[in-house]
């Protein structure tokens, strides 16, 4: 290099610099020239003494809150016999400006002029190039303290209670603020990662300082004084105003950008933040925070609210929604063709979906046009859990339990869609004899679980089909076309490979949790909605979609109290709390859509041996006579009304146990047609149980009714006693007309041969006292007595088997013969009707017929009475 005379001039006036301010001189005279050495740039704001105690200012340019000031030269008059200190004043939009004491802490220092009484003895020029931050943004490694926490409280105090930033670079030691950050310093933390980016140096919200990795770590403490109310304070605030030239429009919308046939619909957002994992881990989230309040008032992790003063115009508009949350398992599969194997670097070329790729997930190799793919025969079943052994019919599976295969069910279409597939790795000589069995892992989080694929084989109804190809686990990714794999051995180039998605995650798109220490009062929640405003919603809770246990899941209690015992169950499942409750239609309504004949079951509960009983709803699919539908319980109903409270005055009536009001059958009009009949009543018990099998069984008993009635209450004192209780059976009358209907009646309908009672009425010891036996003969352990005075004995003909006539006519004797035979010979009274004369008469009786006997024939009527055993 020649070394020019500009050259050695520039490095003789650098060598001479002083590191503190820039090089000046009080004598040398100004010429243009010399800016050329400092390429046209000059600091200015030259101090210059001047007559007495006046210190001329040369003019000059700062970049003064953040923007350029001019300044076109002046002077100061500055104090007789003191050090004055002059300086650019940012309170003053960076005019000259001076004090007897110090460089103010956000000033930039010009000079330091001493002065005798009358005249300046000396100018120290302590210019720079003039950029006045007010210093906010400082290095913490600018002061000089003996602690790290020192040298940041040195660093925030000189912001002097202003808005700043202090710097702490990676490479100071550990330590924090021992005063606590001043009012209005920031703290920008780079050490969160350590030297090594391995070191925890972030805080969480209890106070350790060393729970999080943070490479970027931004700190602030507020401390008096406080704004004034209303007093919304925030560390970090992001504001963005989408003024103008936005659209959102569906395809065809007139007056829009979407008149081209597209959607045509921008989405700013206020803050964008994503997190991408392509290695194990648990991902907690691509926004995470917390609060941790230690005093009193409100305390809330996250808060967010949406106000829209304009309407939902586009097709697929959400609406106002204050937080969208949305959680899916993957619907795309990275698939590539394999360009070249190099040890366990598997290259490759035509990807599609690379950005799904993952560590420690499965790469398949079909090979080049499914040549590596086995599929022969059809799998037939699947046992057990975890392990679960797959069992094939017309196959040959012997080999392929090496641990570097992989098995999935086709489908046949395939009924997740042409691009994924649930695939698993074989175990590793799981293989049985014969080749047509192995064994693939289920487990998730160490459980394991039986097999839960659609097509459960031929054996079940499915299709039976499946493909086995060579797999291995992926160990690394590239940037693109590459990865690395555990087994290479299975991949050449030219075969297609596919990575497929995990066999199973849980999907939660919304969990809250919540947890308290001690009692409370208070209505503690752990999810609320509600409408603030004056017009009703349509819904509270929407919950649609696909479900395969249930769309609402009510957990069961956990847990024990600080005693150890169990928790119990809470006062209510569902609360509808005090108000007004008289819904339009019902507090819970099924839309069933069914036309044809099917059951609503509304209410399972488990019984002890495991069964579930269910109270249901029938429905008969008739449209047009809907009042055959019936509700119905798989167990039995009892009714248990609670006991009205004591009371000073009459006591209340308790409830009715069970009141079945039926309506009216359906009106009709016009020729020919009949109005529909009135509800009925009926009760069926349950059939006995079928006994088989064995010797001395038994079949079990035919449900039956019982009618218990319950004793009246007892009188104190002078008090009469309560009635006990009635049952009451009232017949309807037949409906008037030109023919009445027929009254109602009450009937016991029996077997044609009973093999005991029928009807019985029984004494407290289930003893029967009157009863119509198993020959349907009327029994009375007591007498029969007709209390009545107008009371009759009345038989249904003239002459029947229990009394009647007997009329003679011109013989000795005359018979009745009994419709029906009585079991023995019953006893019969026989009376005649009028004087027999000399004639003498007797009467002889059988099973099966009375007569009238005659000493010598003639003519006589006789009444008879018959009275035996049952027949």
């Amino acid at each position: 290099m020649r070394l020019t005379p500009k050259l050695l001039m520039a490095t003789l006036l650098l060598a001479a610099a002083s590191p503190a301010q820039q090089p000046s001189t009080q004598t040398a005279p100004l010429f243009a020239v010399n800016a050329q050495y400092v390429q046209g740039v000059a600091p200015g704001y030259w101090p210059t003494a001047g007559a007495g105690l006046v210190l001329n200012i040369a003019a000059g340019t700062a970049i003064c809150h953040s923007a350029p000031t001019n300044y076109a030269g002046d002077a100061l008059t500055l104090a007789p016999s003191a050090t004055n200190y002059v300086y650019l004043d940012p309170a003053a939009n960076c005019a000259p400006s001076f004090n007897t004491s110090a460089f103010p802490a956000d000033a930039l220092p010009l000079a330091t002029v001493t002065t005798s009484a009358s005249t300046i003895t000396q100018v120290t020029d302590q210019r720079t190039w003039f950029t006045s931050s007010e210093r906010s943004f400082l290095a913490a490694t600018s002061f000089s303290a003996p602690s790290v926490g020192a040298q940041i409280d040195l660093a925030c105090g000189s912001l002097g209670n202003k808005a700043g930033m202090v710097v702490v670079p990676s490479s100071m030691g550990a330590g924090q603020s021992a005063q606590g950050l001043a009012n209005g310093c920031a703290l920008l933390d780079l050490r969160g990662g350590g030297s090594n980016l391995t070191s925890n140096y972030a805080p969480d919200v209890f106070g350790d300082e060393n729970q999080y990795q943070s490479p970027f770590l931004f700190r602030y403490r507020w401390t008096s004084p406080q704004p004034a109310d209303p007093n919304a304070l925030q560390v970090l605030q992001v504001f963005a105003d989408y003024a103008t030239g936005g659209s959102n429009c569906s395809p065809g919308m007139p007056g829009t950008l979407c008149v081209d046939g597209l959607y045509h619909k921008h989405n700013p957002r206020g803050l964008m933040s994503a997190l991408v994992a392509r290695t194990p881990s648990q991902s907690t989230g691509a926004l995470a925070g917390s609060s941790a309040c230690y005093s009193e008032g409100d305390c809330i992790a996250l808060n967010v609210g949406i106000t829209s003063w304009d309407w939902q115009n586009a097709g697929g508009d959400e609406g106002s929604e204050a937080v969208r949350v949305d959680a899916e398992q993957g619907s795309t599969e990275f698939a590539a063709s394999v360009s070249s194997v190099s040890g366990s670097t598997v290259r490759y070329t035509a990807a599609s979906n690379e950005n799904t790729r993952g560590e420690q997930r499965l790469l398949v190799s079909t090979g080049a046009a499914n040549s590596k793919v086995y599929s022969t025969g059809t799998v037939t079943g699947f046992s057990g859990s975890g392990h679960i052994t797959v069992t094939a019919s017309g196959a040959n599976w012997t080999g392929l339990d090496d641990g570097a295969h992989c098995f999935w069910m086709t489908h046949g279409a395939d009924l997740y869609g042409s691009s994924l597939h649930h695939v698993f790795q074989i175990d590793s000589g799981s293989g049985g004899g014969g080749g047509t069995t192995f064994t693939i892992s289920y487990f998730v989080e160490n459980v394991g679980h039986p097999w839960s694929d659609d097509d459960p084989g031929t054996g079940s109804g499915g299709t039976g089909l499946y493909a086995i190809a060579p797999c291995s686990t992926v160990t690394g990714l590239g940037l693109s076309g590459s990865l690395t794999v555990a087994n290479a051995s299975p991949f050449a180039a030219g075969d297609a490979i596919f990575m497929p998605l995990g066999v199973d995650t849980a999907i939660q798109s919304g969990v809250f949790l919540a947890a308290r220490t001690l009692p409370s009062t208070m209505a503690n929640q752990v999810l609320v909605a509600s409408n603030l405003g004056p017009r009703p919603f349509l819904r509270g809770l929407t919950i649609g979609g696909n479900y395969s246990n249930s769309e609402i899941y009510v957990g069961p209690p956990s847990g024990t109290d600080r005693l150890g015992n169990a928790i119990g169950p809470p006062n209510w499942g569902i609360n509808f709390g005090q108000g007004n409750w008289s819904f339009g239609n019902s507090a819970f309504y099924i839309g069933d859509t069914h036309t044809s004949a099917t059951t609503l079951r509304l209410i399972g509960v488990t019984r002890t041996n495991g069964s579930t009983a269910f109270f249901q709803y029938n429905k008969t699919g008739s449209s047009t006579d809907a009042s055959q539908d019936t509700w119905s319980f798989s167990n039995g109903l009892t009714a248990n009304p609670q006991s009205p409270p004591v009371l000073a005055a009459n006591g209340e009536n308790a409830a009715d146990g069970l009141r079945i009001n039926g309506s009216a059958g359906g009106a009709s009009s016009g020729t020919g047609t009949t109005a529909g009949a009135g509800s009925s009543m009926t009760l069926y018990a349950g059939a006995g149980g079928t006994s088989s099998g064995g010797t001395n069984v038994t079949g079990g008993a035919a449900g039956s009714f019982a009618f218990r009635g319950a004793t009246g209450g007892a009188g104190t004192g002078t008090g009469n006693g309560g009635a006990g209780s009635d049952f009451g059976v009232y017949l309807g009358a037949g409906g008037s007309g030109a023919a009445a209907g027929r009254n109602g009646k009450f009937f016991v309908e029996a077997q044609p041969t009973p093999t005991a009672n029928v009807f019985s009425v029984e004494d407290s010891s289930q003893i029967d006292k009157v009863y119509v036996d198993s020959g349907f003969n009327l029994n009375a352990a007591a007498n029969v007595v007709l209390k009545s005075a107008g009371s009759h004995l009345n038989a249904s003909a003239g002459s029947n088997d229990f009394d009647g006539v007997i009329s003679v006519s011109a013989a000795t004797s005359a018979s009745h013969t009994f419709s029906t035979a009585y079991a023995s010979t019953p006893v019969c009274v026989l009376t005649p009707t009028s004087n027999p004369g000399s004639l003498t008469w007797w009467v002889t009786a059988s099973n099966t017929a009375v007569t009238a006997n005659l000493s010598a024939a003639g003519t006589i009527t006789f009444n008879y009475h018959c009275a035996g055993n049952p027949n």
